[in-house]
């Protein structure tokens, strides 16, 4: 964007020197209507077909090419490779197709004929721009024969639409197995891959109002964002069905991962705060859980379950009172499962009767629990020592990082190569571990079930 409130375009020249951007205006297009009651309906269906929506067929887009080196004029799109820069953003993929494509691939497996491919001698194929059917005249839904190079486009569809078959004639001719379609497989950029610059734009999105503004904008879709904080992950990589919370928890610590180095730029730490235990001993946390009542009443027409409405600030209260609250979870065969209950909330809290004051005048301390040795995995430590680092550097590096890995331990260790006690001894005795840090799956679903983060990792350590 580029305008008086917000020159972010700008700020990328200025910043980057890459003067030449393509403007792109999105416009809906009205349904198409028959003229008048004389004119011959659409034709009838005649086979089933999946024929998806293409953005073509619902918007119009006018777009313009500028120079901003040269004060951000209008310049001629036809000019140089121009043309060819912006067809291959134009038809390139949305993240929103990519998530599409990506719960697909799922369900896709291997083929022989790929394992099998012989290719001929290669040969050079004309310009996308300039490609078209070598049986016809059509220069969209191409596809590429991959053992000779062949173009030939799709098959045709409902409407004679999409293509005249010629690709299917390639293979039904030459048994030629293994085709492509032109333009699916491209160099995707760096945007999908840079979380502020995603967090930037969904924060822009959610508080300039621009979007609750156009009827027929249904809120944000930030596709995106979703692909890039749930990119590796087994649940969020997909596009099955997730749990909000879970969700957030894992942006969290995605937000937390990415500046570790740079705790002081941490936007995550506005969610957290200090809870004081029995032995007055503090954690920082980022959420909470609460035990909720599960009083069930009377269950409706359809013989479902229901329970009585419940008040949040009850649960805070529980959660906050002095005796221990047994975790009970609803099971149906012995398995927990969740259940829909009704949450009263009010539009403000005062949390000031939860405040920690420390110890009272009439308490006494239970006796302290000697710390501790910090662990240190065996495997990370070998992996230090390898590269050539001292041993007490890498033991160091290892407990400043809280055993995150090698590579974070060994970026620890080039920003502190100058500090003064860098080689000072390490206080207290430290154990080499040859277990593996939980996965991320399972500290995330005990910490869904109520207990700490910190809780969770000590028990899964302990029981590997």
């Amino acid at each position: 964007c580029n305008n008086s409130e917000r020159r972010h375009a700008q700020i990328h020249y200025e910043k980057t020197n890459h003067p030449l951007v393509l403007n792109i205006y999105r416009l809906i297009k009205d349904k198409p209507k028959r003229a008048d009651e004389n004119e011959e309906p659409p034709q009838k269906i005649s086979k089933l077909a999946i024929i998806p929506e293409s953005e073509k067929d619902k918007y119009e887009f006018i777009t313009h090419v500028k120079c901003y080196a040269c004060g951000g004029i209008e310049i001629d799109r036809t000019s140089g490779d121009l043309p060819v820069v912006v067809d291959a953003v134009m038809t390139s993929t949305s993240a929103a197709r990519q998530s599409e494509i990506k719960a697909w691939e799922e369900e896709i497996g291997e083929c022989d004929h790929t394992r099998d491919l012989v290719q001929e001698q290669p040969r050079a194929l004309e310009s996308q721009a300039l490609a078209h059917c070598n049986d016809c005249d059509l220069k969209e839904n191409l596809w590429l024969c991959l053992v000779c190079g062949n173009l030939g486009c799709g098959r045709q569809q409902y409407g004679g639409l999409g293509g005249n078959g010629h690709g299917l004639a390639h293979y039904d001719k030459t048994k030629h197995a293994i085709s492509c379609k032109l333009g699916t497989i491209t160099p995707e950029g760096t945007a999908a891959s840079c979380i502020q610059c995603q967090l930037s734009k969904l924060a822009d999105g959610l508080l300039s109002g621009r979007y609750s503004q156009q009827p027929e904008q249904d809120g944000i879709s930030p596709s995106m964002f979703k692909t890039l904080i749930g990119k590796g992950h087994v649940e969020f990589s997909t596009m099955r069905q997730q749990d909000a919370f879970e969700f957030f928890q894992h942006l969290i610590m995605t937000i937390e991962r990415k500046e570790h180095n740079n705790p002081g730029n941490d936007p995550t730490k506005i969610f957290k705060f200090t809870i004081q235990t029995l032995r007055y001993k503090d954690s920082t946390e980022s959420s909470i859980s609460i035990s909720v009542p599960a009083n069930k009443i009377e269950p409706n027409e359809n013989n479902e379950a229901k329970y009585e409405p419940v008040n949040f600030e009850q649960c805070l209260q529980s959660f906050a009172a002095d005796s221990a609250i047994e975790y009970i979870f609803e099971e149906e065969n012995w398995v927990p499962r969740k259940i829909s209950k009704k949450f009263n909330f009010q539009d403000c809290y005062n949390f000031d009767k939860y405040i920690a004051h420390g110890r009272q005048d009439n308490e006494e301390l239970l006796p302290e629990e000697s710390p501790a040795a910090p662990s240190i995995n065996e495997s990370d430590l070998n992996k230090l020592l390898e590269m050539g680092f001292p041993e007490n550097r890498c033991r160091k590096a290892l407990i400043a990082t809280g055993n995150n890995g090698a590579d974070i331990a060994m970026n620890w260790l080039f920003e502190h190569m100058d500090d003064a006690d860098i080689d000072a001894p390490i206080s207290g005795s430290t154990s080499v571990s040859n277990a593996q840090e939980p996965s991320k799956d399972d500290v995330s679903i005990l910490m869904t079930m109520g207990f700490s983060e910190a809780r969770v990792r000590k028990a899964l350590s302990e029981t590997v």
